[in-house]
């Protein structure tokens, strides 16, 4: 169920824009010592998009399709956090097309007119 209303909030977010579009999560930010980390809280418009609260990740979404962009967890990570979702177990969850690296996020080819920049702000009910 959740899968198929976000997919429709992506497509109805596809018919309102018509160039790629790309969310960030967000990172957890530290207090006073940066191995030291406030509890997470993505984007809200990552989280409406995505449905899940993936620290430092984005999504990219163009012409209906949903990207995901994430790394998988450090190996060492489970010890003391427990073992965490894969990549591919995320995008799937989300009902995303594919998943990659974070790293891979800036080779994404724009359209030329997408690198000037310009005020792109947009506001409606419609979603």
């Amino acid at each position: 169920m959740l899968i198929e209303t976000l997919k429709a909030r992506r497509q109805n977010l596809a018919k309102l824009v018509d160039r790629p579009v790309i969310l960030w999560s967000g990172d957890r930010p530290s207090r006073n010592f940066p191995a030291n980390k406030y509890p997470f809280r993505a984007s809200s418009h990552f989280l409406y998009f995505a449905g899940i609260p993936i620290p430092n990740a984005a999504i990219h979404l163009h012409q209906g399709k949903l990207t995901l962009f994430v790394d998988d967890p450090h190996a060492g990570s489970a010890l003391w956090h427990g073992e965490s979702p894969t990549r591919e177990t995320l995008a799937e969850s989300m009902g995303a097309d594919a998943a990659y690296p974070l790293s891979e996020l800036l080779p994404i080819e724009f359209p030329s007119e997408m690198l000037v920049l310009k005020p792109s702000v947009w506001a409606t009910d419609a979603l």
